[in-house]
């Protein structure tokens, strides 16, 4: 049992920063998304109240592209008009001009095409609608998301403590591995993508500035990105403005921050020039089980040796 418990406890270690990759679609539409392994959970919060997760996590390292979003719409993702800015290499630029909805089918997508449960209601009128006590995945404390989705967009704690957080637990004012406000650069892998000519548009999304602490790219500038999460902190309307964090290619210093913080309602095309989105997910649910049975142990090996 104890060798059990080591090899749970250095795997999880171990994988913190992790890259993985996780492909859709078929043929001509296959995409891949590299997401980043988020640990330590159970972290204390940030002094604001942020970034507290108790479980183990994954994040998009980069912005959804503008191919990868055109790929999914033959899985069902409508015609969503505006995707970034023309120009060399545009299908790697973020996908912009994308509602919160838009951004939610996406995922819906990723869920379905995988063989799991969507995350989002979205109804035929293209509107949110909140999951029902007798839905099956129905969450009392978060009744947006589908408790059997692996794949969504990420809440506010989960997008702050992989833009603003460390593997060690420190928190920083941006997404960059610090406190000093970054350079700003026209794109590159150091710095951040803020401060840019509107009309130049945004960088491609894997050559947009330097990675978080636990090694995501662009979560300060480039774009700001659609969160999960209502605008006051809860998820209990369909109604509620939804949150958006990280500011854009035009941002200043201070809106690139973690004190920043917007929010446009889930259907507004108000703005979504500049707004993309990032995708989360959660690891196989065996994996998970796994993890618990080995704190069961735990558990039960502390309470014989306090017998």
């Amino acid at each position: 049992m104890k060798w059990l418990l080591s090899v749970l406890v250095l795997g999880c270690l171990s994988a913190q920063g992790q890259t993985i990759t996780e492909t859709f679609g078929s043929g001509v539409n296959q995409f891949s998304i590299d997401f980043v392994h988020i640990g330590n959970p159970g972290n204390a919060a940030d002094g604001n109240g942020l970034g507290h997760v108790n479980y183990d996590f994954r994040i998009g390292k980069y912005e959804v592209s503008k191919e990868q979003f055109l790929k999914a719409s033959v899985g069902g993702v409508a015609d969503m008009g505006y995707f970034g800015r023309a120009g060399a290499n545009s299908e790697w630029r973020p996908a912009t001009g994308v509602t919160w909805v838009e951004a939610a089918r996406f995922v819906n997508f990723l869920n379905t095409n995988s063989g799991y449960q969507r995350a989002y209601k979205i109804n035929e009128h293209n509107s949110l609608e909140l999951w029902a006590s007798s839905d099956y995945g129905y969450d009392s404390s978060n009744k947006v998301r589908n408790i059997y989705a692996k794949y969504f967009l990420p809440s506010t704690d989960e997008w702050y403590k992989s833009a603003f957080g460390n593997p060690g637990g420190a928190w920083h004012l941006f997404a960059t591995g610090g406190d000093i406000s970054p350079i700003s650069v026209y794109d590159g892998t150091s710095g951040a993508v803020y401060q840019r000519p509107w009309n130049d548009g945004p960088a491609m999304i894997f050559d947009a500035g330097g990675l978080s602490g636990w090694g995501t790219m662009a979560q300060s500038g480039n774009v700001q990105e659609w969160l999960e999460t209502a605008s006051d902190g809860e998820n209990n309307s369909n109604s509620e403005d939804r949150a958006i964090r990280g500011g854009s290619w035009f941002s200043t210093s201070s809106e690139i921050s973690s004190v920043s913080q917007k929010s446009l309602p889930p259907w507004s095309d108000s703005q979504s020039q500049e707004t993309g989105f990032r995708i989360a997910m959660v690891p196989e649910p065996s994996s998970l089980s796994l993890l618990l049975a080995g704190g069961a142990v735990l558990m039960a090996g502390r309470r014989r040796k306090r017998d």
